[in-house]
């Protein structure tokens, strides 16, 4: 909204009869015509904007100005009439503008004026931060300025402790920093002071900025006492006043791209962790041996989801008491099912674990989403790293998380077994959805350590449909045989009227675009569609890594609908069967609950344990809201040994609910659900 500063004064012309008009014979009917503004002048803002104002008027009349940096939606008339200024925005930062609008009757006989004034552009001063943590030490300490103020700037200092007397000194403003000297805090409390910069400009207008200044206080390592991890995790959250420190190796040295930038891990000898947090480089390294010290840091707890944990901010340089070059950390080889919270944020290594679905790279979404154009319509919705399905021997799984930024997530994935190495984790993205109990963060690509060959695996892929077109495809087939398994195994949807390359959607049908005619009512096509893989580059910057005709698209959904994985034979099979799914939703109205169920007649239909499944969204350049992504998840799933050594077995995935993938909507006839990816599996 526009600030109006309106100074009423009298600007109106007179209706005058002088006696010599009486005496020259003048009759009323020569009476001069009112006009008059209702209000003498006008200060708008600077951006662009619209303004009004009445001209009050008993007869015709005229509007003129010669500013050209607004316009009127009215500048004739006759009587009284509202009138709209639309004016552009003022981009100076020291020059107010103004103009005369003047209204004239068309007689001539009378007329009136006001003044529109335009404010310009308000200074600012934007300060690299609002608040700064220092040590006990007296030191020199500057922050960053952006302000469009040559001169003029005030400084002041204000202390949250008036007892404590002044401790900034030589404040100054130049060069684009703020700078000051902080005094040696020798108490035995933190001490807090607040730097305001104020500006006033020649309109009076003030711009302020201000930086809270908070300074450790005297600490002395050399009586602290040394304490297990256990006292330290039981600490409460708020600043630790316990002269206290504990001796552990660094695990996460606060540079790792897959995790916040000066993040650290320090682990005991009994493979527990402790988190912590500093504003700078601490200039420790990956397996040093460290004592850190914990008094006048402060312990904050983070949620993640429903599950919260402790980090120790605040951390200085002081605060490493001694540091040494240590032996590499042995992490503790465990499998899946042995992870407990104990282990949260210490190294460890997974036995005998593979990628469920080893296609594309460790970040499997279309990147267009996170870089270039993409960011300006994704914002904060977008997600933070992408999670890969590990599965281990014995039917387990977790998913192991990279985030954008690492260097090597573009790099093709190992389709063999092996170990994986890593921090353990506990972490929620709405974007990605439930992600179970623990993850795994790796820290190097080296520690990725699976074999790349598929035939050196501990399972065996019995039959798998990578969904990709098949050569040779013609459209309007019902079954598509796997791309890897026998032929006899078919994959389609209940419903389904077939095949097809793509589809165009009109008027609530669905199309085939090459037959050119409408699916029969309560029927539609299976099409092939993109999808992300993220070992592909297909526009050769990065960005665009879609797989053509990679993902098998299907709409019309209800609770008894499904995919049908058919005729899949487990003869001489006596070990550990698995799933493999890869899929997403369309948007917030496409099919969200499904449930695995098997057969062995092809009649009656049992539940899979575990096997209820929640399917993301699919985002795109309209609904990029805080549940969708931009991929696909991999679901793995252990199947029963009722299903081992069968001539023939038949698993599907059935819409359970008719709720959208926006826990809100329902289910629409079109809206889609797809598969990138079903393999089933078996231990060799």
């Amino acid at each position: 909204m526009n600030t109006y500063f309106i100074k009423r004064f009298i600007a109106r012309t007179a209706v005058v009869l002088s006696a010599a008009a009486l005496f020259c014979g003048c009759s009323d009917d020569d009476e001069t015509s009112t006009l008059h503004f209702d209000k003498p002048e006008v200060v708008i803002g600077p951006e662009s904007s619209t303004a009004s104002f009445i001209l009050r008027s008993d007869t015709s009349w005229k509007l003129h100005s010669d500013a050209d940096w607004f316009t009127l939606n009215l500048t004739k008339g006759a009587k009284s009439a509202s009138v709209i200024i639309t004016y552009s925005e003022n981009t100076s930062m020291t020059e107010k503008r103004t103009a005369v609008i003047t209204a004239t009757t068309l007689s001539g006989d009378a007329s009136d004026s006001f003044i529109l004034s335009q404010m310009p552009v308000e200074s600012y001063i934007r300060l690299e931060t609002e608040a700064l943590p220092i040590s006990a030490t007296a030191a020199h300490h500057e922050i960053a300025v952006e302000t469009s103020v040559d001169s003029g700037i005030d400084l002041s200092v204000s202390y949250g402790d008036e007892e404590g007397g002044a401790w900034i000194e030589n404040l100054t403003l130049a060069d684009g920093k703020l700078a000051f000297d902080a005094g040696e805090n020798g108490s035995s409390e933190r001490r807090i002071a607040v730097i305001s910069l104020l500006y006033q400009d020649e309109f009076g207008r003030t711009t302020e900025a201000a930086v809270r200044i908070t300074q450790s206080f005297s600490m002395n390592p050399s009586a602290a006492t040394e304490k297990d991890f256990a006292f330290a995790a039981a600490l409460g959250t708020g600043d630790v006043e316990e002269n206290v420190y504990v001796t552990g190796q660094i695990v996460l040295d606060g540079r790792n791209a897959n995790f916040p930038n000066r993040r650290y891990s320090i682990q005991d000898a009994e493979g527990r962790a402790l988190l912590f947090e500093s504003t700078i480089d601490l200039g420790v390294a990956r397996n040093d041996r460290v004592r850190l010290w914990l008094l006048g840091s402060t312990v904050k707890e983070v949620a993640e989801g429903t599950f919260t944990y402790k980090v120790f901010t605040g951390i200085a340089a002081e605060h490493i008491m001694q540091k040494e070059a240590g032996s590499p950390v042995q992490p503790r080889e465990v499998y899946i099912r042995d992870l407990t919270d104990e282990m949260l944020f210490s190294l460890v290594r997974l036995r005998d674990v593979e990628i469920a679905m080893p296609y594309g790279g460790l970040v499997n979404y279309d990147e267009y989403y996170v870089s270039g154009g993409g960011v300006n319509v994704y914002g904060k919705n977008l997600t933070k790293y992408y999670g890969t399905c590990l599965r281990d021997i014995n039917g387990d799984h977790l998913y192991m998380l990279t985030n954008f930024g690492v260097d090597y997530r573009r790099h093709s994935l190992p389709m063999g077994s092996g170990t994986v190495t890593g921090i353990l984790t506990r972490e929620y993205n709405s974007n990605f959805g439930e992600m179970g109990a623990f993850q795994i963060r790796h820290l190097t690509q080296a520690e990725i350590a699976l074999d790349p060959s598929r035939e050196n695996s501990f399972s065996k892929v019995l039959v798998e449909w990578t969904c990709v077109k098949p050569a040779g495809f013609k459209e309007g087939v019902t079954h598509v045989a796997p791309t890897t398994g026998p032929a006899s195994a078919s994959l389609y949807k209940s419903n389904a009227d077939g095949f097809y390359n793509a589809f165009l959607a009109g008027s609530g049908r669905i199309y085939s675009r090459t037959l050119d005619r409408p699916f029969p009512a309560g029927s539609g096509p299976i099409y092939f569609g993109n999808k992300p893989r993220g070992d592909v580059d297909s526009n050769g910057q990065g960005t665009a890594n879609t797989v053509k005709g990679g993902g098998m698209y299907s709409a019309l959904w209800d609770t008894d609908t499904y995919w049908l994985i058919s005729n899949v034979s487990t003869s001489g099979i006596r070990s550990q069967l698995s799933l493999q799914i890869e899929t997403n939703s369309l948007l917030a109205t496409g099919p969200r609950d499904f449930v695995v169920e098997y057969s062995t007649d092809g009649t009656s239909w049992t539940a899979v344990p575990g096997g209820s499944y929640t399917v993301i969204g699919q985002c795109d350049s309209k609904n990029a809201l805080p549940h969708y992504m931009p991929g696909f998840k991999v679901f793995d799933f252990a199947l029963p040994a009722a299903l081992q050594d069968k001539a023939s077995v038949s698993i599907r995935l059935r819409c359970a609910s008719l709720t959208g993938t926006d826990g809100k909507s329902s289910v629409v006839p079109n809206a889609t659900n797809r598969l990138g990816h079903v393999s089933i599996k078996y231990n060799k």
